[in-house]
């Protein structure tokens, strides 16, 4: 990990007493002003340190120190005695742990009834659209305010968070068993969203059922749903589909896609999309996720044959820098990668760890989507998916 440290045993154990003390809020004495900006360097080469962005980045550093140090005294331990450690810092901690996440809560409820249950640690939890998650934590952050320990969200979110470095660095042994397209320095995937086609199968014949995406765009207009968010997907099949594996140039893909959109249905929210599939409000959902599909299991609905390649996108777990419960947020992380991932398996998610046999068939060919590139290239894959998204002269329905 790029920010851990090796720490001696006696640095350690005064670092454990931080982790699992109260936190102080750093700041200006009340009522005195903050002082000016401190100046270093000499001559033309003085450079300005903003007293606020050097706080924000000892406590992000004091935090990584506190969670290494949790993880020193780990070292060693079987999962068990693992697990037993770890519930007795979070008691010392407060027995809560602060939770901000995208999933439907129906889906990780049962999740966070378990780990309370199984460990006594209580779990404060705040649910919204991953965007406006990742904002929350953002204004957080800025305002000084610690208001999440642990982060459940998309991956291109995440991607954000951990270049504005408010996630902390992970040592966890759970890391080895997440498929590789979920293993980052400060986050995991604790499932994916595989992107699959799907349509109303008393609107769609089996033998109109679309074999290609190009079928999907071409062979329903009217009668297509797209949702106003998947600017991450669009680039995905573009980039590594249309141009690489079709030999279109990006000129021509994106073409293919306003056509699709001329007349098509714009939802926002893939759940949502899913209901007004299964409702008869449209033929074909360009991009449902793969669980809503299993969730909808009794509906007049399907997928397969699947049209491939599916684009695969991680959702990643993390630990926010402004937390002061360590040991806690480790818990809950260690505890959704392993207890949680036959819970989410079981309301159709496709696991992160590779110990659970769930989820997406894994004979189906798939594209996972390069997050670091499509954080890099965001304004300019949002700009056209709107240009696409505005060809349907629809509003958007939410």
């Amino acid at each position: 990990m790029t920010r851990g440290r090796p720490l001696t045993s006696v640095t350690a154990s005064l670092l454990l007493a931080l982790a699992v003390g109260v936190a102080a809020c750093a700041g200006p004495p009340e009522g005195g002003a903050a002082p000016p900006p401190a100046e270093t360097g000499s001559g033309d080469d003085v450079e300005t340190v903003d007293p606020e962005t050097a706080d924000e980045a000892a406590d992000a550093d004091e935090a990584q120190a506190a969670l290494d140090a949790v993880e020193v005294e780990l070292e060693g331990l079987d999962d068990a005695a693992r697990r037993a450690r770890l519930i007795e810092l979070a008691e010392a901690e407060g027995g809560e742990v602060s939770f901000y996440a995208s999933t439907n809560i129906d889906d990780i409820g049962p999740v966070l009834e378990a780990f309370e249950s199984d460990t006594g640690i209580s779990v404060n939890h705040y649910r919204a659209g991953a965007s406006t998650v990742m904002n929350r934590i953002l204004q957080e952050s800025d305002a000084g305010f610690a208001g999440s320990d642990v982060v459940l969200i998309n991956g291109p979110e995440m991607v954000v968070l951990s270049g504005e470095e408010l996630l902390l660095d992970l040592q966890t042994p759970v890391a080895p068993d997440i498929l590789e397209v979920g293993q980052f320095d400060d986050w995991l995937a604790p499932y994916v969203n595989a992107f699959v086609v799907g349509w109303n199968t008393n609107l769609v014949a089996p033998e109109e059922a679309p074999a290609t995406y190009e079928e999907a765009f071409r062979n329903f207009a009217g009668g297509l749903a797209m949702d106003v968010d998947d600017a991450d997907w669009f680039a995905t099949l573009v980039e590594d589909y249309f141009v690489a594996e079709q030999g279109m140039s990006e000129d021509e893909a994106v073409e293919l896609f306003k056509e699709a959109a001329r007349g098509a249905s714009v939802i926002r929210g893939h759940s949502l999309g899913a209901q007004l599939l299964v409702a008869g409000e449209y033929d074909v959902h360009a991009s449902l996720y793969h669980a809503h599909t299993a969730r909808h299991a009794d509906g007049p609905m399907d997928w397969q044959p699947a049209i491939e390649p599916v684009v695969v996108r991680p959702n990643g777990i993390g630990i926010v820098s402004s937390s002061s419960r360590p040991a806690s947020a480790l818990l809950f992380l260690d505890y959704v990668l392993t207890d949680g991932q036959q819970m989410l398996a079981d309301v159709g998610y496709t696991p992160g760890s590779t110990r659970v046999d769930a989820g997406l068939p894994p004979e189906l060919d798939t594209i996972g989507m390069d997050l670091i590139k499509l954080e890099e290239q965001r304004e300019k894959w949002e700009g056209l998916y709107e240009d696409v998204v505005r060809e349907s002269g629809a509003a958007v329905r939410e």
